[in-house]
């Protein structure tokens, strides 16, 4: 056989090995959750179960999300000074999520000392007791780091969640939580990174009902890459919003609603991030593919179901068009790709392929 066959087989086989040997793993990840509303009649969900319809979606390694509210404790009430509506979750909240696949879900939103902090503590526990890790919250406000870590087929990720308000003044005082006005996010992504193989961070922020304006999230979003994140998803704007490639990462601005009822419109309109994870042999590393699954909240619990057809494909125009001013596409499938016409040099290296290697604790 001529030398260059023989040559190129032995290329073919050294890559089929290296991709044998890559240490893989999926990232669910969905917006803000909830379930008290669509729970006061449970005989008018499927199953009783708000999740039913999108269980294949959320079938991951690791799923996340954000829940929108504490569980509350006995004889909870308002707390004082709480400002905007009072949110909650069912008692039951925790099993829901456990059954749906849920593996961690973030609490640092402006919702989560609605009810004080006796209420607070009752949702880590519960939230434990069902086996959904809490992130962004936790007992001890001395406590101001607090990454959770997992490790899943030998691939280590830290998690970091953070919020930009509260509803409840100095409340930070009171709780352990992350809080984007009084720690320094970057700083402690930075300190995080050398121990994972990547950094996620659940950021609760920007404009309610707003699919366009960025401000401040943005360039704060950039920061935490450059410290380090590998993936950022934003909650609170209750609407979808665009997605940026940066530096290799992937920043999702908003991925609206997830169950949050009864709503309708742009507030119905949601969608699962799906998230391939890659280590290799080497240590580098890189998000293999990054792919959208439209959701829609429909009927009187605005119960979540993957969209199809023309409302399919209506939703991922939609997301197509929020990405392209921030440099990324979405393809009909569903993939976010950076975007056809941007220039080479306009993207770093590692945007075009693998991030690096994890550095040695």
């Amino acid at each position: 056989m001529p030398v260059v066959p023989l040559l190129l087989l032995a290329a073919l086989a050294a890559l089929h090995d290296g991709r044998r040997l890559d240490r893989r793993v999926t990232l669910g990840a969905v917006g803000d959750i909830q379930l008290r509303v669509n729970m006061r009649h449970p005989e008018e969900l499927p199953g009783g179960d708000p999740f039913a319809l999108v269980r294949e979606a959320l079938d991951a390694d690791l799923t996340v999300g954000n829940l929108e509210g504490p569980l509350p404790a006995p004889a909870a009430h308002a707390a004082r000074g709480a400002h905007g509506p009072i949110l909650q979750q069912p008692p039951n909240a925790p099993d829901l999520l456990a059954d749906a696949g849920f593996d961690l879900v973030s609490l640092a939103n402006n919702h989560l000392l609605d009810l004080g902090v006796p209420s607070v503590l009752n949702t880590l526990e519960a939230l434990r007791r069902a086996d959904v890790e809490p992130l962004g919250a936790w007992p001890d406000p001395a406590d101001r780091f607090h990454p959770v870590l997992r490790t899943v087929h030998g691939v280590s990720i830290g998690f970091l969640a953070y919020t930009m308000w509260l509803n409840v003044a100095g409340g930070r005082e009171t709780v352990g939580l992350g809080h984007l006005r009084t720690d320094d996010a970057v700083a402690e992504i930075a300190a995080l990174r050398p121990y994972v193989d990547f950094v996620v961070v659940l950021a609760h922020w920007g404009r309610e009902n707003d699919h366009f304006t960025y401000g401040q999230t943005r360039e704060l979003a950039r920061a935490m890459v450059d410290a380090g994140a590998d993936v950022v998803l934003g909650h609170h704007a209750h609407v979808l919003k665009g997605l940026e490639w940066y530096r290799g990462a992937l920043i999702a601005y908003s991925l609206g609603n997830f169950v949050f009822g009864p709503v309708r419109g742009p507030q119905a309109e949601s969608a699962v991030l799906r998230l391939e994870l890659v280590r290799r042999p080497d240590g580098r590393r890189r998000i293999e593919e990054a792919r959208l699954v439209p959701v829609l909240l429909e009927g009187p619990r605005s119960i979540p179901l993957p969209a199809d057809g023309r409302r399919r494909d209506r939703l991922l125009a939609l997301l197509g068009r929020l990405s392209r001013p921030l440099g990324a596409r979405v393809a009909p499938d569903g993939r976010v790709l950076p975007r056809d016409d941007e220039p080479c040099d306009a993207l770093a290296p590692r945007a075009r392929g693998w991030l690096g290697a994890t550095a040695a604790p």
